[in-house]
């Protein structure tokens, strides 16, 4: 027979595994409804949906958990009522954690609509008449002529400096070549000078100032 000190850690655990289920079902039923609520209003710092269904998993993991303590804590309990209530409240759980389970296949199809239906209302808003439609298409062209226009800048910026050096480039190259050539033609003049000389013609006056003598 157990003691009843037995009796009492088993029934402080049941006490404990009932309460830790009820918090984590309130905390799984409030993610489940801000899932369904997703994308009705864009409120700053809203969870996104992938982060809400974590928290929702992480809860239906919890209450799995609570479910499976709970069978293990049955055989335990010390009378048969005690038995009898446990085990109604195991079949209790099991709904509950199928309905919370349904719930939130249906809840992600609901915030799925709400997006389609959020995105709907934008582009209508953008093409639709009226004073906020029209400034909403006034600032969207504002940020589109801007964006155009840095862009232009950048682009007219990169390809002037690549006309600069290309230009720069091309004087350089000529001036090297003009060198070239005034050198070849200096050294072809020097050449037929150098030539000229060697080839000079004798001088054959020679002696027309003097007599001749006959030697006969």
């Amino acid at each position: 027979m157990p003691s009843s000190n037995d009796d009492d850690v088993v029934i402080n655990e049941f006490k404990k595994t009932k309460k830790d289920w009820d918090n984590a079902y309130i905390q799984t039923q409030s993610h489940i409804k801000s899932i369904e609520k997703h994308g009705l209003n864009k409120e700053k710092g809203e969870l996104s949906l992938a982060r809400l269904n974590g928290l929702a998993q992480d809860g239906l993991a919890m209450l799995s958990s609570a479910q499976f303590n709970l069978d293990l804590l049955i055989p335990q309990l010390p009378s048969d009522e005690d038995v009898q209530n446990a085990q109604l409240t195991l079949q209790s759980w099991n709904k509950e954690i199928q309905s919370l389970r349904s719930n939130l296949r249906n809840a992600n199809l609901q915030a799925k609509a709400n997006m389609r239906k959020a995105a709907q209302e934008e582009r209508e808003l953008l093409l639709g008449g009226g004073e906020e439609s029209t400034a909403r298409r006034r600032n969207l062209q504002i940020i589109l002529i801007v964006g155009f226009t840095l862009f232009s800048l950048a682009v007219l910026y990169v390809v002037s400096k690549r006309i600069g050096i290309l230009k720069l480039q091309r004087k350089v190259v000529g001036a090297i070549k003009a060198g070239m050539a005034s050198g070849k033609a200096e050294v072809a003049i020097n050449h037929l000078a150098q030539v000229d000389e060697v080839h000079e013609v004798p001088n054959v006056n020679f002696g027309l100032g003097q007599p001749m003598h006959d030697e006969l």
